[in-house]
């Protein structure tokens, strides 16, 4: 857990936190920003056109345009991401999501009054890994 940017066990952490490791994650069928809050109590992913509205208990903005960031901060590995079109992307590779409810201004800055959330990536490893995945649907899908 890296809630309050040091490793330390969840029960320690004195915020409100919901961790998710890769295998929930990939069980859960997650594959994307938008479905994290089917599996996160208390946390809504809006879709308004193109923009992506995170919202942690109920905390959300109502403007979704240029210039402006939504109140819930998204972090990939670390790195803050402003756009409400990039955080559309699909999850790959990921090790840990984790959400920090209420104000997160502290260790997150900026205007993260929701909280944050922090998706973290698979980091690179000395021995070759990898992933293959197949399925087959009806009707020739």
């Amino acid at each position: 857990m890296t809630a309050q940017r040091r490793a330390e066990r969840l029960e320690e952490v004195p915020m409100a936190v919901v961790a998710l490791g890769a295998e929930s994650i990939e069980k859960s069928g997650v594959t994307s920003v938008r479905d994290i809050g089917q599996i996160a109590a208390g946390v809504q992913i809006n879709q308004a056109g193109a923009a992506t509205q995170p919202a942690v208990r109920g905390v959300s903005t109502t403007l979704n345009t240029f210039g402006y960031e939504n109140n819930v901060a998204l972090y990939v590995d670390g790195f803050y991401q402003p756009d409400f079109i990039t955080i559309n992307a699909d999850l790959a590779n990921i090790a840990d999501v984790q959400v920090l409810k209420g104000p997160q201004g502290t260790l997150y800055g900026r205007n993260a009054t929701g909280g944050a959330i922090l998706i973290n990536t698979l980091a690179p490893s000395d021995t070759f890994t990898g992933k293959v995945q197949a399925s087959y649907g009806n009707f020739d899908d």
